[in-house]
């Protein structure tokens, strides 16, 4: 569970609340995600400007050039779940939960399961047609990024107990 909430006018966002969120299956944001990951990770060396939106590169570059330690990432043995959630148009994300380092064979998580993981925030980018990471940690909302959340409505999504 996600312990924060975001006012969006007169309507509290709530990253627990999924009712109207969009959902769809692997594609092109989990492996954006994970081309990330893999960077962050010390697994690759591609240039961040093509994994990252505009907005965020410069934090991504400052952060690639003073703090950066692939071992800060590679310690959180990180997998990726292939559910990519839609909180808004043109928006994903991506969940890479925490696993133990010997965890080497896939899993299913068939119920509601409470998880420690880093959430990618994607967003799409119309001039280039592709997803690009706007950050890693917790949900970014909506709102932050200019964007609308998909309205509220009585269904939950996959994996919300109710």
């Amino acid at each position: 569970m996600v312990t924060a909430s975001w006012t969006m006018g007169d309507v509290a966002w709530d990253p627990n609340d999924s009712r109207g969120w969009r959902y769809s299956l692997g594609g092109r944001p989990v492996e954006v995600a994970w081309s990330f990951v893999d960077r962050l990770c010390g697994r690759n060396e591609v240039d961040v400007s093509l994994l990252c939106t505009r907005r965020s590169l410069p934090t991504w570059n400052r952060f690639f050039k003073e703090e950066w330690q692939a071992k800060d990432w590679i310690q959180k043995a990180l997998a990726t779940s292939t559910t990519v959630r839609h909180p808004a148009a043109g928006m994903a994300y991506v969940m890479l939960v925490v696993t133990h380092p010997d965890q080497t064979e896939a899993f299913t998580i068939e119920k509601e399961t409470q998880v420690s993981a880093q959430v990618v925030s994607l967003l799409y980018d119309q001039e280039i047609h592709d997803w690009r990471v706007h950050s890693v940690g917790g949900m970014a909302p909506p709102a932050d990024v200019g964007l609308v959340a998909f309205p509220r409505t009585d269904e939950r999504g996959p994996f919300s107990g109710h």
